[in-house]
């Protein structure tokens, strides 16, 4: 007997994405993406116990800097929250 074809999708490629990337990624604007990223490096340096460090890019320093997206995704998910609190 043979074992059944997985039907689950393959696994995404890895395919290193810049901030515009990103920006189509999680549906907003490239300007978001830099603002997540500005708001995780303040949050980490005023209190490193309590922030992790935002992802850095895999070519530092180079004009269209890109990103793992897979290490981007978690940081998005857990991004430090921005703007006024649910509820006000």
């Amino acid at each position: 007997m043979t074992e059944p074809e997985s039907t689950s999708p393959a696994p995404e490629a890895w395919i290193p994405l810049s901030r515009a990337g990103l920006a189509r990624r999680y549906n907003v604007s490239r300007a978001a993406i830099t603002l997540a990223l500005q708001a995780a490096k303040k949050a980490h340096d005023e209190n490193p116990e309590g922030f992790d460090p935002p992802p850095t890019p895999l070519n530092p320093g180079d004009i269209a800097e890109v990103f793992d997206p897979h290490t981007f995704d978690r940081f998005w998910a857990n991004r430090p929250p921005v703007g006024r609190p649910p509820g006000t």
